[in-house]
């Protein structure tokens, strides 16, 4: 999937992505497929928009890609853990307490 997309948004004016997981049913019917976009939210619903718009092309070349009897529908998503770990990170370094300074001999 991930060479798929980048192939195909490489040279457009798409705001750079990355795949970070993708959840399956069980039967393999389903796939949501969760990416980091590059840039702020409009860069995101951009990003989004764009894969939607091309959901039909994408799932015909991952066809092509693996030999599944059924190609799964796709669903995208934000991957909203990844900000959520940095923005913890954040608190974390903000709350944390100044090294005190070393003993001279």
């Amino acid at each position: 999937m991930s060479e798929i997309i980048q192939d195909r948004y490489r040279d457009r004016k798409a705001p750079w992505m990355t795949i970070s997981r993708a959840d399956t049913s069980r039967d393999l019917r389903f796939c949501k497929i969760y990416l980091t976009v590059l840039g702020d939210k409009a860069a995101e619903k951009a990003a989004l928009a764009k894969l939607k718009e091309d959901t039909p092309r994408i799932r015909f070349l991952l066809g092509h890609k693996v030999d599944l009897r059924i190609v799964p529908n796709l669903e995208f998503a934000i991957d909203e853990d990844l900000k959520e770990a940095l923005k913890i990170d954040a608190l974390i370094e903000k709350n944390r307490p100044a090294p005190e300074p070393e003993e001279e001999e």
